[in-house]
Formats: structure tokens, C-alpha cells, sequence
């Protein structure tokens, strides 16, 4: 009690307000986590840790020949920045990361206004486009993100609805628009894939639900991606408002004996926001 009466009175009144209010976020998060079951979670289908090495993703030469071709043509689509969606710096990682692994099926979860879709569909474009081998791309969010009655793209400030945006870069790849809740679609999913990125719900307890269920839809040797996994105080938000949902569900899962390892991507090579070059962006891996 006594360290929490120092604290307040050495940190200024507004900081001091952040971080209270930061940890009983916390604390309320992890409070609904851990209200929800144990769930075993297999990670037999997951990548081995030991053979990524983080470094290589964003340090071959031929990965960033080939962004050059698309950066242009991508920044053309004048997609906002900061809207809530994937931030400039995390896409253009996003690009780098398919374009080492090469998956050739993908499923991406949160759709939003298409920022990320767009540049996980422009590297498989990449990958694939001197080959037989035709990529699949799936993509799935809780509406219907190229709905035109609503439109909702417009409310982020975005010029064009996803699919309109994959039009416009008129890519070699189909992309597969989907309408559904995670957990939903996870119970009986239509396909197994390669590389699932998980960018929906970021609450604990969906995050918590939503792995060991998107790892049952996991082919063999490959990987999970996480947005916006944070330990509290990491973010590169300069008013730390994030929600640490994703850090606290792999930690309880960790702390039961799950094999996985989190790999977090720690610190681009270009920024991210707010000056930073930290990213969220976190891989899942087996131990």
C-alpha cells in the first residue's frame, strides 16, 4: 500500500490515471479468461520454432525486389492509415512474412476494411505467379465487409470496399469473402490451410478459445500469426490504449503445459506508428 501512495505521487496525475486504468483492464480481462474451461490445445501441426529464424523473414533481397513492384500500385489504393485496422508498417510486414513462408493456402480472420487483405493477397500473387500452382486465399469477418447498401468501409475513411480494392490491383489469386463469427466458423470450416492470421476478436477469452480450435484447421508443419499481441506497457501507442487479450490468452496456455511458442517479431526494420518500430505482429509456433 505504501509503494502504490509513492508511485502516485512521483508519477504526474495523467499517467498515473493511464496506468490504473490500464491494469484494472487488465484485471477485468483476466478475470473473464479465466472464467472460461481448460482447453487442450494440440500444437502437432505447427511449424517447429527451432527451424524460424525471425531475422531471415525481412533480410532477403528478392522479398524486397518484389515489394517494390507492389508498393506503388498498393499505395495508389489510398487505404487510411490508423483506422483501426492493420498499421502501414505491420501490412508491409504482412507482405514479407507470406512472401518467406509461402503458404499456399491462407485464411486471415478480420477482414476489416481489406488493409491486410491486400497485401497477404499481393504476396501470394508474388509467390505464385510464375507457377502452375494457384493459391487460396480465404478471408473472414464477423459482416459483410463489401456490403454496398451499407458500405462500411466509408465509416473508415476507406476509398473502396476490399473486394473493390483486390479488383483494382487485378491480382492472379481469388480471394474468398466470408460472414461469420470465428469460433463458429472454426467448428466446421470449410478448408484446412497453411498460414492462419488472427487479427478478430481480442478479447482473452475468445483468443484463449479461438487458437486450439484455428490449429485443428492447421495442415501439418504450419503457422499462426497474431495481431496486437501485447504485454501490458509494450504497446508503441503513446496512450498504451490496447488490449492485451491476446498476450494473456497464450500466456494461460502456456502456463498449462501447452507445446507452443509464441514469437513475438519484436521490432521492424521501418516503422510501424507513432514514430516506433515496434510491431504486434507475434508468431505461434511448437516448442
Amino acid at each position: 500500500m505504501k509503494a502504490k501512495k509513492l508511485i502516485k505521487k512521483i508519477l504526474p496525475d495523467s499517467l498515473y490515471s493511464k496506468i490504473k486504468s490500464l491494469r484494472n483492464s487488465e484485471r477485468v480481462e483476466t478475470l473473464k479468461l479465466n472464467a472460461v474451461s481448460k482447453i487442450k490445445l494440440d500444437a502437432s501441426n505447427l511449424r517447429s520454432a527451432s527451424s524460424v529464424n525471425s531475422d531471415d523473414i525481412f533480410s532477403k533481397k528478392a522479398i524486397w525486389k518484389a515489394w517494390e513492384s507492389y508498393e506503388n500500385k498498393i499505395e495508389a489504393l489510398q487505404i487510411p492509415d490508423l483506422t483501426g485496422g492493420v498499421n502501414l508498417g505491420d501490412r508491409k510486414a504482412l507482405f514479407f512474412i507470406i512472401s518467406h513462408f509461402k503458404p499456399k493456402s491462407v485464411l486471415e480472420v478480420g477482414t476489416h476494411i481489406g488493409a491486410s487483405t491486400v497485401h497477404v493477397a499481393s504476396a501470394l500473387d508474388n509467390n505464385f505467379k510464375k507457377h502452375d500452382v494457384k493459391a487460396a486465399f480465404s478471408t473472414l469477418d464477423l459482416r459483410d465487409v463489401n456490403c454496398d447498401a451499407e458500405k462500411p468501409w466509408l465509416k473508415f475513411k476507406s476509398p473502396k470496399s476490399p473486394q473493390e480494392l483486390l479488383n483494382e490491383l487485378d491480382l492472379g489469386i481469388t480471394t474468398k469473402f466470408m460472414s461469420q463469427n470465428s469460433l463458429d466458423y472454426f467448428q466446421t470450416p470449410q478448408d484446412k490451410y497453411d498460414f492462419i492470421f488472427l487479427d478478430g476478436d481480442h478479447s482473452a477469452q475468445t483468443v484463449y478459445k479461438e487458437v486450439p480450435k484455428a490449429l485443428k484447421c492447421l495442415n501439418p508443419n504450419g503457422i499462426i500469426l497474431l495481431h496486437d499481441y501485447f504485454k501490458l506497457g509494450d504497446s508503441a501507442n503513446p496512450n498504451n490504449n490496447f488490449n492485451s487479450g491476446p498476450y494473456l490468452a497464450m500466456q494461460r496456455h502456456v502456463k498449462e503445459g501447452a507445446d507452443i511458442k509464441v514469437m513475438p517479431l519484436g521490432e521492424l526494420p521501418w516503422q510501424t506508428k507513432y514514430g516506433s518500430n515496434v510491431t504486434s505482429l507475434a508468431l505461434l509456433l511448437q516448442k
